[in-house]
């Protein structure tokens, strides 16, 4: 079953939300770190990675303060539907499908954007979710990403066209024909 969002106003709406951590814009800012819900344009920012894997789980997975990467056992605790504590609803039964970082290596001190849907992805061949356009502060950023649960990430440098990444569960590099390129991402 395909789960495409209509990503041009489904980041639209995102960017219109007022969160109590800030807004996709803010992201750019600072080394902010924000979730968004692609099948329903919810969001929410917050000064640090910890912040949002804490809240996107429900405050079962709390992370040290400074940590950029997660363990396996974290990884598998925070591909369970998420559970939101703070601020706007990622809703019930929404699923963690990856975290994008700004650095290389996983470090979350340049920033993250961890993106959640309505479901895990399946196991078919097909794109489940994507985004066609990164949320503000967003483009041509990435050089890092996890994904968690069943799915796999692919980065694209066009609106899913032109040179590409992936898909992969996890890279801690990118690639220089990539690295701070990625203008629209799936999950399979």
């Amino acid at each position: 079953m395909k789960k495409v969002l209509k990503t041009a106003a489904a980041v639209l709406l995102a960017a219109a939300v007022s969160a109590v951590g800030g807004s996709p814009a803010q992201a750019a800012q600072g080394g902010a770190h924000c979730w968004l819900n692609v099948s329903t344009g919810a969001h929410v920012c917050h000064r640090s990675f910890a912040e949002v894997i804490s809240d996107l789980s429900g405050d079962r997975v709390r992370l040290g303060a400074s940590a950029a990467t997660v363990t396996d056992q974290e990884r598998a605790e925070i591909a369970q539907p998420a559970r939101t504590t703070h601020g706007a609803s990622a809703g019930s039964g929404t699923y963690v499908l990856a975290t994008v970082y700004a650095d290389a290596g996983h470090a979350a001190s340049g920033g993250t954007y961890t993106f959640t849907g309505s479901s895990d992805c399946d196991t078919n061949p097909d794109v489940d979710f994507q985004v066609a356009v990164m949320p503000a502060g967003w483009n041509d950023r990435i050089s890092s990403f996890t994904s968690y649960g069943r799915c796999a990430t692919k980065l694209w440098d066009n609106t899913f066209s032109g040179i590409s990444y992936g898909y992969a569960g996890s890279s801690a590099y990118v690639g220089g024909a990539i690295n701070d390129r990625t203008s629209s991402i799936q999950f399979n």
